[in-house]
């Protein structure tokens, strides 16, 4: 079976931050991306009720609900989802988080600021990767 176009690929990004979470769905539109948006945990895991998508771009760091227990629910719900986890909360503390998020079924792990490239390079690597 071949990996899916595109233009097929579809990516939830899912941050508090209104500026980075608009900021990376026009990145990845423009693209060529089917791109959906939260703002939570809770919104997030709404749209994974109706919507199927192929990769989730989460921040950890979240009111309410974090990242993490979001990795945990995609996680136990559908292990095929791709997860790109992504934290600016610290220099130590971010890449605790990260360390975490790995463990938990995180398939990527970035860092804020993420460059557009980097970001557009591990999601190509993504498409591209079985298993």
């Amino acid at each position: 079976m071949e990996p899916p176009s595109p233009r097929r690929f579809k990516i939830l990004v899912v941050d508090d931050d209104i500026d980075i979470r608009e900021g990376l769905s026009e990145l990845l539109k423009l693209s060529g991306y089917e791109v959906h948006t939260a703002s939570s945990t809770f919104s997030a895991l709404a749209i994974l009720e109706r919507e199927s998508v192929d990769l989730v771009i989460t921040d950890i760091l979240m009111p309410g609900e974090s990242g993490l227990s979001l990795i945990q629910e995609i996680k136990g719900r559908n292990n095929d989802i791709k997860i790109i986890c992504i934290s600016g909360g610290g220099r130590d503390k971010g890449v605790g988080l990260l360390s975490i998020a790995q463990k938990l079924g995180a398939t990527r792990v970035l860092i804020k600021p993420i460059p557009g490239e980097i970001l557009l390079d591990t999601v190509e690597q993504l498409i591209h990767e079985t298993g």
